[in-house]
């Protein structure tokens, strides 16, 4: 599981050598923090600033990520017509996320 894709990427002397992690999830609620892949990155990568862009994210899902140390949440989708939007078109709210991401951390 994660233990192997950590080792076999390098994802212990990538979040060494970064100001800024960027990781995401498909869909964020309270499952993601039952081990899932965004959960165990988000525990390596404290203290540095982590930004998670998600297909969609519950309420739930949002807190547990910003109690887990996310810094901020990007959702491609708010509402099931903006997901089937998404789905339909997901370089343009990829761009958006990028954007807003952007915008974020450039002065």
């Amino acid at each position: 599981g994660f233990g192997c894709l950590a080792s076999e990427t390098g994802l212990a002397d990538a979040l060494s050598a970064a100001d800024v992690v960027v990781t995401g999830e498909g869909r964020l609620d309270r499952t993601t923090f039952d081990g899932k892949l965004v959960a165990r990155i988000l525990e390596r990568a404290a203290p540095r600033r982590c930004l998670l862009i998600v297909g969609q994210a519950t309420a739930a899902g949002s807190q547990a990520a910003m109690d887990a140390g996310a810094s901020a949440i990007f959702a491609l989708a708010r509402t099931p017509s903006e997901a089937a939007d998404a789905v339909a078109n997901p370089q343009t709210r990829l761009a958006q996320a990028a954007t807003q991401i952007a915008r974020l951390l450039v002065p």
